[in-house]
């Protein structure tokens, strides 16, 4: 779970949106339990959480399921282990809903929770393909129907919400650093989720053919794109977001084989290690005027 203020992740339960700014945790199923939401409500924490429980709800008697006017609005639909990426056209609507306790499981109060239930469905996919559908639940008042529409944006932002955890667990390791006092686990995840972010930020581009093409020094240090453009290429020139993302993996392992796809989070990250250990060296250079 990754905190969102206002579009821009936040991350950690220490994170506090700026004055004027409401914080929102965006949750994927995995979330769905009844003491966390429970949680985040005496907390007064927003949430948007995919609901992963069939359940008996009531819906509040002064209100009636909104539907967007549109109906249907595309939504990007990631690629799965038996389909390909798409995008597809989906109907909304929401309403206002009181959620029952589960049986008792964790700590929390034996009362209900009123919150906002938001349904999404595919009404036509492809032949052979199997309708996306969805239920959304949130805490954040779902009013004006557009709102409903900023809701589905919010919820829709947990992927890259995902790549960012990616990034810091698969990539950075941080659930398996030997450090055993919250005082020193604290400061390593800070600096090393800080990469995490510039990583996420080239690893996302480079999948993206307008953004891929971009200088990779608007999203990474300078010195990083001089630092690893020696090493490729024997001389400092300006590398492209994929040209960087590519250069750097094959630093951490990648083959560039002609069947090999855009590098994972491991091979991203050894590779980030080596451009390190080179950035550190050459600072150290400079500064003992060695040339």
């Amino acid at each position: 779970m990754a905190r969102a203020a206002c579009g821009r992740r936040r991350c950690g339960p220490s994170a506090r949106p700026r004055r004027g700014q409401q914080g929102i945790d965006g949750c994927d199923r995995g979330a769905d339990l009844f003491e966390l939401l429970a949680y985040q409500q005496a907390q007064q924490r927003g949430y948007v959480v995919g609901s992963n429980h069939n359940r008996v709800v009531t819906v509040a008697a002064e209100d009636q399921p909104r539907w967007l006017p549109e109906r249907l609005r595309p939504v990007e639909a990631s690629a799965g282990s038996r389909q390909a990426a798409r995008t597809a056209h989906v109907a909304a609507c929401d309403a206002a809903v009181v959620l029952p306790p589960h049986h008792r499981r964790g700590e929390y109060a034996d009362a209900s929770l009123p919150l906002w239930g938001i349904g999404v469905w595919e009404e036509q996919p492809p032949p052979g393909v199997e309708a996306l559908e969805w239920i959304v639940l949130t805490n954040v008042p779902v009013a004006p129907v557009e709102q409903l529409r900023q809701r589905l944006d919010w919820y829709g932002r947990r992927g890259l919400i995902a790549e960012y955890h990616k990034g810091q667990k698969t990539g950075a390791g941080i659930e398996r650093l030997p450090l055993q006092s919250r005082a020193g686990r604290e400061p390593k995840i800070a600096r090393l989720s800080v990469v995490a972010v510039a990583l996420v930020n080239v690893r996302v581009a480079a999948r993206l053919a307008e953004a891929a093409a971009r200088a990779a020094t608007e999203l990474v240090e300078p010195v990083w794109v001089e630092v690893l453009s020696v090493w490729r290429d024997g001389q400092g020139r300006v590398l492209r977001v994929r040209e960087f993302t590519r250069a750097l993996a094959r630093r951490g392992g990648h083959q560039k084989r002609q069947g090999d796809g855009l590098p994972g989070w491991q091979t991203l990250w050894r590779g980030w290690n080596q451009l390190h250990a080179m950035i550190s060296y050459e600072l150290s250079r400079q500064k003992c005027g060695i040339h």
